[in-house]
């Protein structure tokens, strides 16, 4: 099912398109995908476990995801709030 982004707002799909280049850049290139039979089984491993591990984001103070969370959440828990 396509999408159409809001009259006048080129940055709706700014995200989508931001994974999508990780996809084919960092992760097709690495696992030739040949059958939607490769893509169901190895796909879900990069997206679950790979990318919010193992991937350091330039914009999380080249943390992965998982980092910036467990962090954010700690300085919630002691009152203090970072930014990224």
């Amino acid at each position: 099912m396509g999408s159409m982004p809001r009259a006048g707002n080129p940055y709706d799909h700014a995200h989508d398109e931001s994974l999508m280049k990780i996809l084919t850049h960092e992760e097709s290139s690495l696992r030739p995908y040949r059958t939607m039979a490769d893509i169901i089984a190895h796909l879900p491993h990069f997206l679950e476990t790979i990318y919010p591990n193992d991937r350091l984001h330039s914009v999380l103070g080249y943390r992965t995801p998982n980092e910036y969370e467990a962090e954010h959440a700690l300085s919630l828990s002691s009152g203090q709030i970072t930014d990224p």
